[in-house]
């Protein structure tokens, strides 16, 4: 039924191009197929405007949900060719990262040889680690990296380094420098709906009195067990409550840094940040690919992260997990993975909600047989969409561009170039 109905929506389409094209002076043909000597001069007019045309060499830092989905991505387009993937366990080592990734072989084989991916020769690393309250280890993996001559991108804990002090930026920095590359931060949540499209959404204000970012996930379908425990899931909400955990340290980190990020740039202050938890149990048990939660046992959690300002509270991000469409926290959550942008400002306020979902046409939130949530291959995919912005930058830290945006006095507006030299020269560390 739905390709009987996308050949006769192809068939209008069609007709109506070969309308237009036989009443203007435009050479129609079916699915732009060119002829040689047309072929020949689009390719003298990119190499003449210096556009690239091999294919980026890319290497894979962990093949885990966000790492498969980067492969999947890579391997779907000519513009990218996968040089290596550095497994994260031994049972990974040897397999061919088609196949790791639920997609035919391709040749590649993955290792957990650190040193031998980083003698390849690729132009970037796409860093999904798995997360840790630690980080040092996986700080100096990326080092490591950076002085090997490849860029990085991350989606660990890199949206704003510059809140963790002169020695920490200054290692990262001068790491790239030496190298002669470039680390970048991003992903979905810090990184997209936060430090990209809330920034661009504040554009349409002249005044901020408030901004809040909200994201709820349905992590039912996880199958990890480990990493669900570890954010509490199964836990005891009392106890939870009234401890730190490891994932109460990851989250302060994402997302503090986020916020950071936000009033930096728009505020061009310094943010004091609080985080305040809370834990729903079950109502009754719950079975999930991962594990049952049991009656009494927590669902449902909900992180406040804010950020004040001079006093006032300014920014907010609003972070819900939950299980199950059943348990969705608000009737107007449509999706698995959904977010909401909200500016209080003049001359407008905005409201903005972005439903993350496989196929709008098939009202699906997964793709048939693949269990990755749209969530992580959000993540994926700024990941991707960054390789030729940080392939063209300068060596060292760098952020996310966003030209126009709120800023509180627009003569201390800046590029994020100039952003990065600012704080680099503000903590006494060499651009």
């Amino acid at each position: 039924m739905l390709g009987a109905m996308e050949d006769a929506v192809n068939d209008v389409s069609r007709n109506v191009i070969q309308f237009w094209a036989e009443n203007h002076s435009f050479d129609y043909r079916p699915h732009l197929t060119l002829n040689p000597p047309c072929e020949l001069a689009c390719q003298s007019a990119q190499k003449a405007e210096g556009m690239r045309t091999e294919p980026f060499r890319v290497v894979v830092w962990g093949p885990g949900t966000i790492g498969r989905a980067c492969i999947r991505e890579l391997l779907q387009s000519p513009a990218y060719t996968l040089v290596g993937v550095l497994a994260h366990s031994p049972d990974q080592e040897g397999l061919d990262v088609g196949e790791l990734a639920g997609r035919d072989p391709i040749g590649v084989r993955a290792t957990t040889n650190k040193t031998a991916i980083l003698a390849l020769d690729a132009d970037v690393v796409l860093h999904a680690p798995r997360v840790a309250p630690d980080l040092t280890p996986i700080d100096q993996d990326v080092v490591s990296i950076l002085e090997s001559g490849k860029n990085v991108i991350s989606s660990t804990s890199y949206h704003y380094p510059f809140r963790h002090g002169r020695d920490y930026v200054e290692m990262l920095h001068s790491a790239g420098k030496r190298g002669g590359s470039t680390l970048l931060g991003t992903g979905v949540h810090p990184g997209f709906m936060g430090d990209i499209l809330a920034l661009t959404l504040s554009g349409l204000c002249t005044h901020i009195e408030t901004m809040t970012i909200r994201e709820y996930v349905d992590v039912s379908h996880s199958t990890n067990a480990a990493g669900m425990q570890l954010f509490g899931f199964n836990g005891d909400p009392v106890e939870l409550a009234t401890r730190e955990g490891p994932a109460q340290l990851i989250m302060d980190r994402y997302w503090g840094d986020s916020l950071a990020f936000l009033a930096r740039v728009m505020f061009d202050e310094d943010a004091r940040i609080e985080r305040r938890s809370t834990y729903v149990p079950a109502a009754e048990p719950i079975e999930l690919p991962a594990f049952t939660i049991a009656k009494g046992r927590v669902a449902e959690m909900r992180h406040l992260f804010t950020a004040s300002i001079d006093g006032r509270p300014r920014l907010v991000i609003d972070e819900t997990l939950y299980q199950t469409e059943r348990n969705r926290p608000h009737p107007h959550i449509e999706s698995s993975d959904f977010y909401e942008i909200e500016i209080e400002g003049r001359p407008s306020s905005i409201r903005m909600r972005l439903a993350l979902k496989a196929s709008l046409v098939r009202g699906i939130d997964f793709w048939p047989g693949d269990p990755t949530g749209q969530a992580w291959y959000a993540t994926a995919t700024p990941m991707l969409q960054a390789i030729p912005l940080v392939a063209e930058a300068e060596a060292g830290l760098m952020l996310p561009e966003v030209p126009r945006r709120f800023v509180r006095d627009a003569r201390h507006h800046l590029s994020m170039p100039a952003l990065v030299r600012q704080e680099l020269l503000r903590l006494g560390v060499q651009p």
